[in-house]
């Protein structure tokens, strides 16, 4: 039911607001078909999975930057070296 309020909300304004927040989309995701969804529906997961997937990798990598962070003012060194289509990391033991 939730599905089908969300999708008919999100279709009459598709704007990221109206998507279903993050934990909603999980329990639709885990609790219905996706064979039973109807292309609004389809539309508007497919969407916010999306929004979701970008949230999760920002706050990823926050975390990583930020344990990095604390790796190197405790014992070791991040170097984190970007060339053009990849990214190489390095990890190297500081002798303190």
């Amino acid at each position: 039911m939730r599905l089908a309020e969300r999708a008919a909300q999100w279709n009459v304004k598709p704007e990221n607001r109206y998507l279903p927040k993050w934990w909603e989309h999980l329990s639709i995701r885990l609790f219905t078909r996706k064979k039973n969804w109807d292309d609004r529906a389809r539309k508007m997961m497919r969407r916010s999975g999306r929004v979701h997937g970008r949230h999760a990798s920002a706050a990823a990598l926050l975390l990583v930057t930020a344990w990095a962070g604390y790796l190197d003012s405790a014992t070791f060194h991040f170097v984190l070296i970007v060339s053009h289509e990849e990214v190489i990391v390095y990890w190297a033991a500081c002798a303190r």
